[in-house]
């Protein structure tokens, strides 16, 4: 038996494939860059958000047949909008994004 987690992080994607023992037998990591379309405002785009998703998975496919358990870390307080297709509306809004914050912060 196989556990898979796969962590869909802020700034990056990371899949990792246990064995029961607790050894990895199979990880992955694709990094993704931050957008700041203006001061304050924090994004992911939800494109290379994905294709990061699709990339971290190739590791641990020859597995598959091993694999009964999945774990997926949620997303916390970040968003990504979607059709009703599943296709992204924008791109994602982090957590520390303050574009409707009182105060605001300068980030980027």
């Amino acid at each position: 038996m196989a556990i898979l987690s796969v962590d869909i992080g802020t700034t990056g994607t990371k899949a990792v494939l246990f064995a029961e023992s607790g050894a990895i037998i199979a990880q992955a990591y694709q990094e993704y860059p931050l957008v700041y379309p203006k001061p304050g405002w924090a994004e992911v785009d939800a494109e290379i958000l994905w294709s990061a998703f699709r990339k971290t998975v190739r590791a641990w496919l020859n597995h598959k047949k091993d694999i009964q358990r999945c774990a997926f870390p949620a997303w916390d307080k970040n968003i990504v909008p979607v059709h009703r297709d599943g296709t992204p509306v924008r791109n994602g809004i982090l957590a520390f994004d303050n574009r409707t914050s009182k105060k605001k912060y300068t980030t980027g």
